[in-house]
């Protein structure tokens, strides 16, 4: 690589460093809707595939552009199927949620096996009457999935 013979001033603004990224790929949600209807999944999985644009009519009518077609980018999120592995059911302390007891579901993929630490031997039908038996002393119920990588 050559070198200059001359200094020079630097090429480019250092005012957007350092860059911000993403500690992990997959977002950890923090507040959850409060929900007290019959129970159902309150979250979904979706990953950023790209993007793209789409042409659209402009309803806003103090835009300049109303009434005609303009060009918005647009995101497109691939939510692949979720398969459950787990129910939790956690009780409440004064130092926040604990976990009580943990039913696995019976059939596990591969590939959740390669991406978390499975037991071996385990007794679906022991776990389950457990988890009925302290069904009353529980707080919460959570339902942990997984998404199928191979579709």
């Amino acid at each position: 690589m050559a070198h200059r013979k001359k200094n020079a001033p630097r090429r480019g603004s250092l005012a957007y460093l350092p860059r911000g990224r993403a500690s992990k790929f997959v977002p950890r949600i923090k507040n959850w809707p409060e929900y007290n209807g019959a129970a159902k999944l309150l979250g979904f999985i979706g990953y950023k595939a790209g993007m793209t644009h789409a042409v659209v009519t402009e309803d806003n009518p103090e835009s300049p552009f109303s009434g005609q077609e303009t060009v918005i980018p647009v995101t497109v999120i691939d939510t692949p199927p979720v398969r459950p592995f787990s129910i939790r059911g956690y009780r409440a302390t004064p130092y926040g949620l604990k976990l009580v007891t943990e039913v696995l579901s019976d059939g596990l993929s591969e590939d959740l096996r390669k991406a978390q630490p499975l037991p071996k031997e385990y007794d679906h039908d022991a776990k389950m009457k457990e988890f009925e038996s302290k069904l009353d002393s529980l707080a919460e119920i959570r339902m942990l999935v997984h998404t199928q990588p191979r579709l």
